[in-house]
C-alpha cells in the first residue's frame, strides 16, 4: 500500500523530522457511531471493574478497637509472619554466629510489630532467637504500657487492648515452659487465634529433626540462595536496563528507531469494540463464578481456585470479536491486531527482549514512587490513631495458599494467557484504536491506564502496572507486531513468579 503522510492530528514519535516515518492505512471496519457507543460501554465497563477490584478488598487500615478473641490467624503474607519466618531460618542456618546478630535478628520483628497483637506475637519469635527471657521481657514492656490521657489531672491509661493484656499470663505460661501441659483446649485455641507462632512457640523443646519443628526452622541456606540470586537478577536488570535505556534514547534521536506501526485513518470501531466485548465478557465471568461458587456456601470448595484458571482461558474467544462483527479475513485480522512476524520472529523476540530492559528504568522509578505513596498514607493513618496495613496483593495471597498443580496453572496462566490475551487487547486492539485519534505518547498512556485498573490490585499499586502497559505500547509502535510486546510480558511475569514461587517455597512451613 502506497505510503501517505500522516494526518495533522497525530503526534509522531519524538525523532528529527528527516527520520519520522508515519503510516497510514484505510479506516477498520465499522461506523462512528458504532465507535461512539463502544467508546461510552468502555468507559463504563472499566468503572465497573476498578469498583468491582476496589469495593471487594478490606479496608486498608484496622482501627485500634480490640482484637476479638477467636480472629483468624495471620496468613504468610503477614509481614510480621513474613518477617519471623525469615530470621528464624535465618538463625537456625549456622550464619549467625554471635548474639548481636541474633540481637538484630529480633530488633527486625520488634520493628515490624506495629500493634500490641503484634507485639504479643512477636514475643515468640524473641525467645526462640534469644531465648524465654528475652520473650517474657517484652510481654513485661507490653504490659506496662502506658499513654498519657489528654486530658489535665487524669491518670495514664494502658495503650494496650484488654483483650490483648487478658492473653499474656498465657503467653507467660508457654515462654515459662508449660507448654506439654497446655490442655488440647487450649492448644487448639492458641493455634486458631495465632496461626504459625503459636505453632513455633508450641514447637519450642522439641527435636530440631522432629517433623513439627523441622520444617519451621529449616531452609535457611536456601533462603540466603534465592535472596542471592535476586540481588544477582537485580543487579544485571539495573546494568542492562539503564545500558538499553540509554541506547533507545540514543536510538530514537538519532532516527534509527522507526516506528513500523501503521496507524489506520479515522472511522472505524471493531478494534475498539473488542476492547468493550472483552472487558463486558471479563466481568460476567467473573460475577458469573463468584455467584456459582457461592451456591456452595460460604467457604469456597477445593476445586474453586482450578475452576477459576481454567474457565479464563475461554475469554480467549472474545479476541476474535472483529472476525465476527467486521466481516475480516483472518489475514487481515491478524495482520491488523499485530499478530505477524514484523521482521521476523526472532528479531521481533530480539527486540522485545531490549524493550523489557529499557523499561526497567522506569519501572524502578514507578516502584520507588509506590512505595513513597504508601509510606506516606502509612504515617498520616498513624498520626490519626489507626493501625496501617500493608496494601493487599492478590496475587501472593493466591500463591501462598495454591496446591503444586494451581501453582503450574497460574504460571501458565501468567505467561502464556496474559501475554497472548492482554496484548491482543490492549496493545493490538486498544492502541490501535487510539492512534486513528491521537498521537503514540498519549495513546500508550491510555491504553495503560486502561490495562492497569484491569487488575486486581489497589489503585496505590498499579502504577508499576501501568508503566510496563505504557512500555509495551511503546513496543508495539516500534515494532508494529505485538511479539515485542508479548515478549516483554512473557519475561516479567515468569521471573517475577518464578522467584515469588521459590521464595514463599522456602516459607511454608
Amino acid at each position: 500500500m502506497a505510503e501517505v503522510p500522516a494526518p495533522d492530528f497525530t503526534i509522531p514519535l519524538p525523532i528529527p523530522a528527516p527520520a519520522r516515518r508515519s503510516l497510514t492505512e484505510a479506516p477498520d471496519p465499522g461506523t462512528p457511531r458504532a465507535a461512539f457507543i463502544a467508546w461510552i460501554l468502555t468507559v463504563l465497563l472499566l468503572s465497573a471493574v476498578v469498583f468491582m477490584n476496589q469495593c471487594e478488598k478490606p479496608a486498608a487500615a484496622k482501627t485500634t478497637a480490640p482484637i476479638a478473641s477467636g480472629s483468624t490467624p495471620p496468613k504468610l503474607v503477614d509481614p510480621l509472619a513474613l518477617y519471623g519466618k525469615i530470621m528464624v531460618k535465618l538463625a537456625h542456618s549456622g550464619m549467625v554466629a554471635d548474639d548481636k546478630e541474633r540481637i538484630q535478628l529480633v530488633e527486625a520483628i520488634d520493628g515490624a510489630a506495629e500493634t500490641p497483637e503484634g507485639r504479643l506475637r512477636a514475643s515468640l519469635v524473641a525467645a526462640e532467637i534469644l531465648g524465654p527471657q528475652a520473650g517474657l521481657d517484652r510481654l513485661k514492656s507490653l504490659e506496662e504500657s502506658e499513654v498519657l490521657n489528654p486530658r489535665l489531672g487524669e491518670k495514664p491509661t494502658h495503650e494496650v487492648p484488654e483483650t490483648v493484656r487478658l492473653q499474656i499470663p498465657f503467653f507467660k505460661r508457654v515462654l515459662e515452659g508449660d507448654s506439654p501441659q497446655l490442655e488440647a483446649a487450649e492448644q487448639e485455641k492458641f493455634l486458631s487465634e495465632h496461626g504459625w507462632f503459636a505453632k513455633l512457640a508450641l514447637s519450642r523443646g522439641l527435636s530440631d529433626t522432629d517433623p513439627r519443628r523441622a520444617g519451621m526452622i529449616a531452609g535457611g541456606w536456601r533462603l540466603i540462595a534465592v535472596i542471592v540470586a535476586a540481588i544477582c537478577l537485580l543487579a544485571v536488570a539495573f546494568v542492562g536496563g539503564l545500558a538499553c535505556f540509554i541506547t533507545g534514547i540514543a536510538m530514537a534521536s538519532t532516527g534509527k528507531l522507526r516506528p513500523a506501526f501503521i496507524c489506520p485513518a479515522r472511522g472505524g470501531s471493531v478494534y475498539l469494540e473488542l476492547v468493550a466485548v472483552f472487558i463486558a465478557g471479563f466481568l460476567l465471568f467473573m460475577v458469573g463464578l463468584d455467584f456459582f461458587i457461592g451456591s456452595f456456601g460460604s467457604v469456597p470448595p477445593e476445586w474453586s481456585v482450578k475452576l477459576h484458571l481454567i474457565l479464563q482461558w475461554v475469554l480467549l474467544a472474545l479476541v476474535f470479536w472483529p472476525l465476527v462483527r467486521g466481516g475480516l479475513s483472518f489475514g487481515e485480522f491478524r495482520r491488523r491486531l499485530g499478530w505477524h512476524g514484523g521482521r521476523g520472529v526472532l528479531r521481533e523476540i530480539g527486540s522485545g527482549l531490549f524493550g523489557y530492559f529499557a523499561c526497567l528504568p522506569l519501572l524502578a522509578v514507578a516502584m520507588l514512587i509506590t512505595v513513597v505513596i504508601v509510606l506516606v498514607r502509612a504515617a498520616m493513618q498513624q498520626s490519626q490513631g489507626v493501625d496501617p496495613s500493608p496494601p493487599d496483593n492478590p496475587i501472593i495471597e493466591l500463591v501462598s495458599n495454591a496446591s503444586t498443580l494451581e501453582l503450574v496453572m497460574i504460571f501458565i496462566l501468567a505467561t502464556c494467557w496474559a501475554p497472548l490475551v492482554e496484548e491482543a487487547v490492549f496493545r493490538g486492539a486498544f492502541f490501535r484504536h487510539l492512534r486513528s485519534h491521537v498521537g503514540v505518547l498519549a495513546a500508550a498512556a491510555i491504553s495503560a491506564v486502561a490495562f492497569g485498573v484491569m487488575h486486581g490490585y489497589e489503585l496505590l499499586m498499579l502504577l508499576p502496572v501501568m508503566t510496563l502497559g505504557f512500555g509495551f505500547a511503546l513496543m508495539r509502535e516500534w515494532r508494529g507486531s505485538v511479539i515485542a510486546c508479548m515478549t516483554a510480558h512473557f519475561v516479567h511475569n515468569a521471573t517475577v513468579l518464578s522467584f515469588l514461587y521459590a521464595f514463599l517455597s522456602i516459607l511454608r512451613d
